[in-house]
């Protein structure tokens, strides 16, 4: 799926991605760098498998539900069903609880508006 979706950053492994968040948080230190899954494109255990690759990686997952925009490639595929992508957001909740602290402190815009995803209450 992400050939498809991101035909361009399929070109980077999953390893480099790694490699480039550790990088990043060590520029702009721990709670400041984040990076976005979208939820509904795949199975709901390889978005939690993003969530967890992003979190040992020092980064902070941010998760977007799928919504088919008219015009985009994918205006046919229909959103995903809220029972299917909770347990991701439930998921998500749960590994981000422990780290409460440090998104409260986040300088990362993202992270401080919080608005385009469901980050757990700081």
């Amino acid at each position: 799926m992400r050939k498809t979706v991101c035909p361009g950053k399929s070109e980077i492994t999953i390893n480099e991605y790694g490699k480039v968040i550790e990088y990043a948080v060590k520029v702009f230190g721990e709670g400041n760098v984040s990076s976005w899954l979208i939820a509904g494109l795949e199975p709901v255990e390889s978005t939690i498998q993003g969530i967890d690759f992003i979190i040992e990686h020092g980064g902070i997952p941010f998760l977007a539900v799928f919504r088919p925009l008219v015009g985009s490639a994918f205006e046919k595929l229909p959103p995903p069903e809220p029972q299917t992508i909770l347990p991701a957001f439930e998921y998500l909740q749960e590994a981000l609880s422990p780290r409460s602290k440090l998104l409260r402190s986040s300088s990362a815009g993202c992270v401080n508006c919080g608005c385009c995803s469901a980050l757990p209450e700081t």
